[in-house]
């Protein structure tokens, strides 16, 4: 589980996060919705302590993120994160980029981790891309590459930063079906119900599906019925 208590991010005089509480439960889906500015991001690199905090505190399977004691490198094994700027390896094959990390930091095999990294490359569409270094991929390609190499360490946690931005509908769908036991993801939208100022949660159910969309897909289904009556 990842809690977030009376949350505080400044960054001079500009404060950024303000008062966050949060509860983000096994299996549960959380999308951070808000306008380009307003703290999605930081959010994000606050709970992977890439940023410190002025006040409050964020707990991650009850271990505290940002106390002095905390090894932050082995707490990050548990927290996969996809970055807006996906940071390949530019000299490393597709393969490369992604066994890396578990050969280095989970001590597997050469083997093992050319096998896993397979297997993830393959879930996102890039089984035919494994010998092609990220300079030959297009955008979405490489996104799909940052999602297959944070999957590969097995993380208890997902974090995506506008992970899905470069990708069309279809491929959307298949990253949702990613095996992460809990994800929390943030992306940009902008949306008249919440102020532009604010970066508003909304969630879902585990396995990412959301009660909204699953009326929206009844109230189709039962117009195509309608149509097709006589």
């Amino acid at each position: 589980m990842i809690e977030i208590v009376d949350l505080h991010k400044s960054f001079g005089d500009l404060q950024v996060l303000k008062g966050i509480n949060l509860e983000v439960k096994k299996g549960e889906v959380l999308s951070v919705i808000g306008a380009s500015g307003s703290g999605k991001s930081t959010l994000l690199y606050c709970i992977n302590g890439l940023e410190p905090i002025q006040q409050g505190s964020i707990k991650v399977d009850s271990i505290e993120v940002h106390a002095k004691g905390t090894d932050l490198n082995k707490l990050r094994q548990r927290l996969g994160m996809v970055f807006q700027q996906w940071n390949s390896f530019p000299h490393l094959t597709v393969l490369e980029n992604v066994t890396l990390a578990p050969r280095i930091v989970r001590g597997l095999s050469k083997q093992d981790a050319s096998d896993l990294a397979i297997k993830q490359l393959e879930h996102v569409g890039l089984g035919d891309k494994i010998k092609n270094y990220p300079a030959a991929l297009s955008g979405g390609q490489q996104q799909r590459l940052a999602i297959a190499r944070a999957l590969a360490m097995e993380p208890n946690y997902m974090l995506f930063d506008e992970a899905t931005s470069a990708l069309d509908p279809e491929l959307v769908r298949a990253m949702s079906r990613t095996g992460s036991p809990t994800s929390t993801r943030a992306s940009w939208r902008r949306s008249g119900r919440h102020p532009r100022s604010s970066a508003m949660p909304s969630r879902s159910a585990p396995g990412g599906s959301s009660p909204r969309s699953d009326k929206s897909r009844g109230r189709e289904a039962r117009r195509r019925k309608r149509q097709k009556a006589p």
